[in-house]
């Protein structure tokens, strides 16, 4: 079920830290305070112009076992698909 569904009365977004502008954007949108501890910036690349992606840097998860299920992906043979 959908938040704007149930028709809540959104009073006010809390966070302990932002990153970048689209939780201000957020807020504004629902016409609701934004309050936080602390923010930070946060850069968002598009593949052709990553650092990390030019590098060749495997993406991966902060999450163990996503890397697990990552890792077993690319030992399947070519031609199988996970999903």
């Amino acid at each position: 079920m959908d938040l704007k569904s149930c028709q809540p009365d959104t009073v006010v977004l809390a966070s302990l830290v932002t990153l970048g502008n689209s939780p201000q954007s957020f807020a504004d949108g629902w016409n609701i305070d934004l309050v936080s501890i602390a923010s930070q910036p946060n850069s968002i690349w598009e593949p052709d112009t990553c650092p990390m992606c030019a590098e060749g840097v495997p993406l991966v998860s902060c999450r163990p076992d996503d890397n697990d299920e990552l890792a077993k992906q690319k030992q399947q043979p070519t031609g199988d698909s996970p999903l």
